[in-house]
């Protein structure tokens, strides 16, 4: 039942992941800006989660599963060498320390908000 719950949990993970993905090159085409948003707001929500006490089946389906999904570490770092291979430092620099400050910052918050 537990490979069911993170299955099912990181498939939906993966299509929010998707359909925002494809928002955010329609919305900054040449920027991976939605990669910060999803890594953000997966890092509250993941965050929010923990503080929960949620049932373990429950914990599985949405923290492992839906958000391991919808968060992607690896995209962020293939965004992240797009921009350097342009050599867009400012926004290397911005998208670095935004990913890592507001990933604290929001897992902070969902536990704040979780407690």
């Amino acid at each position: 039942m537990n490979l069911l719950m993170v299955g099912v949990g990181a498939g939906f993970g993966a299509l929010l992941r998707y359909g925002l993905t494809q928002l955010g090159k329609t919305l900054w085409p040449t920027r991976p800006w939605m990669t910060l948003l999803i890594n953000v707001t997966g890092a509250c929500l993941a965050g929010w989660v923990s503080a929960l006490a949620l049932p373990e089946s429950l914990h599985l389906l949405v923290a492992t599963g839906l958000l391991g999904g919808y968060t992607t570490f690896s995209t962020f770092h293939v965004d992240a060498l797009g921009l350097i291979n342009r050599k867009l430092w400012p926004q290397v620099l911005g998208y670095y320390v935004g990913t890592v400050g507001l990933g604290v910052l929001a897992a902070s918050l969902g536990i704040w908000l979780g407690r």
